[in-house]
């Protein structure tokens, strides 16, 4: 039986290493109907169930292994295992897999890496510098360790250490010098030197059949024209780099309408108050480049308050509940058993990312304005902010930047336009179902008037006015999203009305976003 199984898994194996991944789903179904415990299949099951476009049926996978003592696990099988977690994005269940393989001695620079990479995702950052440089010393001429390192200075305010490591990124890296010059562009002090620039054109010439790479170069000229205030040049840069970005993301606007059509017809609830547990979240919701890290930094600075990162657990359980059913229907009747199981998961995600005991955390993933409607079924206590800026700046602000993942709708202003249009549609139903329980931060407003706002904030949240929330640029502490450089300094204004240098360069894209803002305003003004 041992061997039948053990050949059975090493021609799934084979198969999936093919491309052959239906034929190898049945391999692996014989085997785990056999044996529904064989760890080797079914790590190999969830890395196939990934493969496979299947990230919800990889994670359960994975949390019917934790189940199984991974301790005891060989290191190829943990090994294996935290690769999955870490491409499904679950760095702190790719930690543990990786810690045990440390006890066992066994780690190699891919293992490290991947640690290092976990924990600076999870806010690790010291941990995570003294891993990545241990990779670095055992392999120093592989280039990626590089740029996880400048990511990690990056984030805890190091940008001259930062700017090093993605120097030294770029020397190594035969193939993507691109991604390593967008870093450089997105590491908000520095600025190109016309050698630079030059180089970065003549490595366009040698990668014009990398899209990606293609895109990340363009991207970051863009920025250094822009910095030169040359915005006619800097947008056709940007303009060059989006459209390759909306061939490899497209952005599914019908989809998106649909979605948004569904939870609007999702009914609020009467007893949706504060229940007395802790710790309670605080969702910073909006659009990205609409001021949610500012928001972030200013409550992280609270003693009683802890900063995590843009949360992906609200999104992943919305994707279950679409594939069990519809997520809209699927919301409206959850049961109490549900909602207590999904509560549990959602904290215990998070928890992975706090470093201390504290009464409130903030996740603050801009698109869980579509989940208002979850976290106040199964965390009812939770505490929504929405924050709100000129869609104009919103959409030059987007439009120049690259984005890893997520926020395909970036890459036109005809995208830019939908996303925004939805999103005020669902922020009205959401604080028409829970009058009063939704607060909101306008930017302009709160670099204008900080001190006003500060106070406005803390008070909706339920906390004291402590000083340290007026000071938050001194609040020391990783920040991972491109507003790094503008929370590690005082207010200022100058952010606001830069749509203005592009008005003339974007056909009629400001003059309909201002369009929604002034039909957003009548529609708040009282009748």
């Amino acid at each position: 039986m041992h061997d039948y199984l053990t050949a059975r898994i090493e021609q799934a194996d084979t198969l999936m290493r093919d491309g052959n991944l239906a034929s190898a789903y049945l391999a692996l179904k014989k085997v785990l109907r056999r044996d529904p415990d064989n760890i080797d299949a079914l790590v190999l099951n969830a890395e196939l169930a990934l493969r496979r476009g299947r990230p919800t049926d990889s994670t359960d996978i994975i949390h019917r292994l934790f189940e199984l003592d991974p301790a005891s696990f060989t290191s190829t099988q943990l090994k294996r295992l935290g690769d999955t977690c870490y491409r499904n994005d679950l760095y702190a269940m790719a930690v543990q897999l990786f810690d045990w393989v440390g006890r066992k001695k066994e780690h190699d620079a891919l293992s490290l890496y991947q640690l290092g990479t976990c924990l600076r995702r999870i806010g690790s950052m010291q941990r995570a510098e003294q891993v990545l440089l241990e990779c670095v010393q055992s392999k120093p001429d592989v280039a990626a360790p590089y740029l996880q390192l400048g990511h990690v200075c990056k984030a805890i305010g190091y940008a001259a250490r930062a700017a090093d490591y993605y120097r030294t990124f770029i020397a190594l890296s035969s193939t993507e010098k691109g991604t390593g010059y967008w870093c450089l562009a997105d590491l908000r002090p520095y600025t190109f030197s016309g050698e630079d620039v030059a180089d970065m054109q003549r490595e366009l010439a040698s990668h014009e059949e990398d899209p990606a790479q293609t895109s990340a170069l363009y991207f970051a000229l863009g920025s250094a024209a822009e910095k030169n205030r040359d915005y006619s040049a800097a947008m056709q840069y940007y303009d060059k780099a989006n459209a390759i970005q909306a061939r490899l993301k497209p952005f599914n606007a019908r989809q998106f309408r649909r979605i948004v059509s569904g939870l609007c017809g999702v009914p609020g609830e009467v007893n949706a108050g504060r229940a007395d547990e802790k710790p309670i979240a605080i969702l910073v919701v909006g659009l990205p480049r609409s001021g949610t890290t500012l928001i972030e930094q200013i409550l992280s600075a609270h003693s009683r308050v802890q900063a995590t990162d843009e949360l992906p657990f609200l999104e992943k359980i919305a994707l279950r509940m679409e594939v069990d059913g519809g997520y809209p229907g699927r919301l409206a009747a959850l049961t109490d058993d549900e909602r207590a199981d999904l509560r549990r998961q959602y904290i215990n995600g998070a928890s992975a990312y706090l470093r201390r005991d504290s009464d409130f955390f903030i996740d603050k993933y801009p698109g869980n304005f579509l989940h208002v409607g979850l976290i106040r079924r199964i965390m009812p206590e939770s505490i929504i902010i929405d924050a709100r800026r000129d869609p104009r700046d919103i959409a030059i602000s987007a439009y120049r930047q690259l984005f890893n993942v997520r926020n395909e709708f970036a890459a036109s202003f005809d995208g830019i336009f939908e996303y925004y249009k939805g999103y005020l549609a669902m922020m009205r139903h959401w604080q028409s179902v829970y009058p009063g329980q939704i607060g909101t931060v306008s930017y302009e407003q709160l670099v204008s008037s900080p001190d006003q706002e500060i106070a406005a904030l803390l008070d909706f949240c339920g906390l004291e006015r402590e000083a340290g929330c007026f000071e938050f640029y001194k609040h020391k502490r990783a920040v991972t999203t491109p507003s790094v450089a503008q929370v590690s300094q005082p207010m200022y204004t100058s952010s606001v009305g830069q749509w203005r240098h592009y008005a003339e360069l974007t056909g009629d894209a400001m003059s309909r976003l201002a369009s929604l803002l002034d039909e957003e305003q009548k529609k708040r003004e009282p009748a």
